[in-house]
């Protein structure tokens, strides 16, 4: 096994401890992108893809399942945290039946909180509002499994909600003709995002974590320099600007639902800083490269992490797994942030004092 850096063991040590006792939450229900996808992309008909390694170098058996990383996404680590299991794509064949009851992941590689994310990936990418009715095809099982609606509230009310969203909304903006300001685009996010979240809460959900978007123009594939903003350059301040004026809505706007919707206990989670001071400072936290990606096409590896691709040699010291996506060791900085964080990163609290109320 891959020598961890003392901060990555001190983490894991610190999941282990706490993953001994009973599960902490009843479900655990997962909305997202490719930062978040278990494998659902490996069911689709899609270029969107991870299923094949180097993706999984890091993970039980060294197996490609899909997920955009070398080894465990923050999914996967906050559900062990909470003594879950896995939490299962909804398109793997196995998911059904018992499984369902401790939770489910709709995420999908690519996927956009606006309903055009199938645009650039060919077809069947799961956009949120896709992903919303398919959590409704869930829930309809849940009800008959737990013997009506009651029950079924009950286990969903209790149950943690994650939502991370809208990178690829934003990316794909930066890289179109922009019909709309960014004023415009930031609006029509906002309002069809409010709407899907508003949907999840009819539908049960009062535990709900909503994820802002991290440093975009730090991402490997955004910095500025070299050909397609290249590795090892500054961070792309466009990008950035867009993301943090976003991340300032989205914070306005939960704190609203939260004040309106009676009953709901939804939280804010911005990574944003820690992910900036992360790339630009990689030493601060355990890492020896902050900025370029570990797998990739090309000496620069600019693009995804495919077959062809190669592979840096010490995986754990680099915070970015592709031009993407972060490693296994850069998610368990993100987790332990998420799970115990200040009201700087989890607002109004974290996912521990979340799974308390």
């Amino acid at each position: 096994m891959m020598r961890l850096l003392p901060l990555a063991a001190s983490i894991l040590s610190f999941f282990l401890v706490l993953r001994s006792g009973r599960a902490q939450a009843p479900a655990f229900f997962v909305f997202g992108d490719s930062l978040t996808d278990p494998g659902n992309n490996k069911f689709l008909v899609t270029t969107a893809q991870a299923a094949f390694r180097p993706n999984g170098i890091d993970f039980p058996g060294g197996k490609a399942t899909g997920r955009f990383c070398n080894g465990f996404t923050v999914v996967d680590l906050i559900a062990q945290e909470l003594g879950l299991p896995l939490v299962p794509a909804y398109h793997d064949p196995n998911t059904k039946g018992s499984v369902i009851l401790k939770g489910v992941s709709y995420a999908s590689g690519g996927a956009r909180i606006l309903n055009d994310s199938s645009v650039n990936f060919l077809q069947n990418i799961q956009p949120l509002g896709k992903q919303i009715q398919n959590f409704v095809n869930t829930r309809s099982e849940i009800v008959l499994l737990v013997g009506g609606e009651d029950p079924a509230f009950d286990l969903l009310s209790r149950s943690i909600f994650l939502f991370a969203l809208g990178s690829n909304d934003y990316l794909n903006y930066m890289n179109s003709t922009r019909s709309k300001s960014p004023q415009e685009f930031q609006d029509q996010v906002i309002s069809a995002y409010k709407g899907y979240l508003n949907r999840a809460y009819q539908l049960g959900a009062r535990k709900i974590v909503v994820f802002a978007l991290g440093p975009l123009g730090c991402i490997p594939f955004k910095r500025e320099g070299n050909i397609l903003g290249a590795n090892g350059k500054a961070c792309h301040e466009e990008a950035n600007t867009l993301a943090v004026n976003f991340d300032r809505a989205l914070k306005d706007m939960v704190s609203g639902m939260n004040r309106d919707l009676n009953g709901a206990k939804m939280v804010f989670g911005t990574t944003y800083d820690l992910f900036y001071d992360a790339t630009n400072n990689p030493s601060k936290y355990g890492f020896v490269n902050g900025r370029d990606a570990c797998c990739g096409v090309s000496p620069l590896r600019l693009f995804a992490c495919l077959p062809l691709g190669s592979v840096c040699s010490t995986r754990n010291q680099y915070f970015y797994w592709d031009a993407y996506h972060p490693t296994e060791s850069a998610n368990r900085l993100i987790a332990s942030a998420i799970l115990s964080g200040n009201k700087t990163i989890m607002f109004p609290f974290n996912l521990k004092q979340l799974i308390d109320l």
